[in-house]
């Protein structure tokens, strides 16, 4: 579109666009036949009629002749000498196509396409380029761009719960050492009475009930045993 002239527009509608190449005058017709193809233009005979040959006038050059009268008797096939006042084809056509323009448009999906536009008032349409919708720019979080976030401190409280968590872990693992790593013989004597969920019964002798030897009592002989005597 770079050698094409350009009709400076208002507000947001893009300025008004003359093709002058090949390829862009080929792009109008791919545009036009797109929309000749919707259901806003397929099921009439009227419309696309119309507006198929002022786009073809246009695209050629040949914008002299686009006069009501002319278009009746081209388009419509009207007398030479017909009345445009009891017979306004042509305008009421051109009323209908530039308000099925409008719906085409508006129909989603349709937004970046040329334009193809009536003007009121006139018979010779007019194009625009496509309107480039601008897409959003996401910026991309990197550790430059954002350290706090990336290698933020933790809280003083946090800090407390993890001391305790590590003191009561080591707490446990000394009671455990304790109860458990250095058992010794009695301990493992012990262990059975004291681990023990039924009752336990502890008989210890009163000194005072045992009576005490006499050394002068004679010795009973016949309760000692015989010496045995070992390898023969």
């Amino acid at each position: 579109m770079s050698r094409s002239k350009v009709i400076e527009g208002a507000g947001t509608q893009p300025a008004a666009w003359v093709p002058e190449s090949d390829a862009e005058r080929e792009a109008i017709r791919e545009q036009l036949g797109r929309i000749l193809a919707s259901a806003l233009f397929r099921n009439s005979k009227r419309f696309p009629s119309l507006l198929n040959y002022t786009v073809d006038c246009a695209l050629k050059g040949s914008v002299e002749p686009l006069k009501e009268r002319t278009l009746g008797i081209e388009v419509f096939g009207r007398q030479p000498d017909y009345d445009t006042t009891q017979d306004p084809v042509v305008r009421m056509t051109a009323v209908e196509i530039r308000k099925r323009l409008a719906q085409y448009y508006q129909t989603p999906g349709h937004e970046n396409e040329i334009r193809i536009d009536f003007p009121p008032g006139s018979y010779v349409p007019e194009f625009h380029p496509p309107v480039q919708i601008p897409v959003p720019v996401q910026k991309a979080i990197t550790v430059e761009t954002a350290p706090a976030a990336l290698h933020r401190p933790l809280p003083a409280y946090r800090w407390r719960i993890a001391a305790l968590i590590s003191a009561a872990a080591v707490v446990i693992a000394v009671a455990w050492w304790g109860r458990y790593g250095r058992e010794t013989a009695l301990d493992r004597f012990w262990n059975p009475v004291l681990d023990s969920r039924s009752t336990v019964l502890l008989c210890i002798p009163n000194p005072s009930t045992i009576p005490e030897p006499n050394p002068n009592a004679p010795i009973d002989i016949a309760s000692v045993p015989a010496p045995t005597t070992v390898g023969e």
